[in-house]
């Protein structure tokens, strides 16, 4: 016998949700500036394709068709000098835990309009 107080028909479905279309894969970072900058931006895409915000975003969030190019660098890098470190977790040099750097310990810039130039020398002491 059937139960008065039940409905044995199925609710309406709603519209079901369209699959999403795959996304990219986000790669692994490495411990260097290259591979962590491509990490991060290709979080971003994906950040930007799940929330409807695809293609290139112009200043202060305008769209990318009213954004403007940027003027080319007056400045350019000349010289560079750098040394390979390692970076120990919380400074301990016994800890198994730590990073190659490449670290900058002087920068040479020059203008290219009027030829002045700009030297950045960290401080070793």
């Amino acid at each position: 016998m059937v139960d008065p107080t039940v409905c044995h028909i199925p609710p309406e479905q709603p519209d079901a949700p369209k699959p999403i279309q795959s996304l990219p894969s986000i790669p692994l970072a490495q411990p260097n500036l290259a591979s962590l900058t491509n990490t991060v931006n290709q979080m971003r895409q994906v950040i930007n394709f799940i929330t409807g915000r695809q293609g290139p975003q112009g200043p202060q969030g305008a769209s990318g068709a009213s954004a403007k190019k940027a003027p080319p660098s007056r400045w350019s890098e000349v010289s560079r000098v750098t040394t390979e470190e390692k970076v120990f977790q919380n400074n301990d040099p016994t800890s198994e835990n730590w990073i190659k750097v490449k670290r900058i310990n002087k920068l040479t810039m020059q203008d290219k309009v009027t030829g002045e130039t700009w030297v950045w020398d960290r401080d070793r002491g």
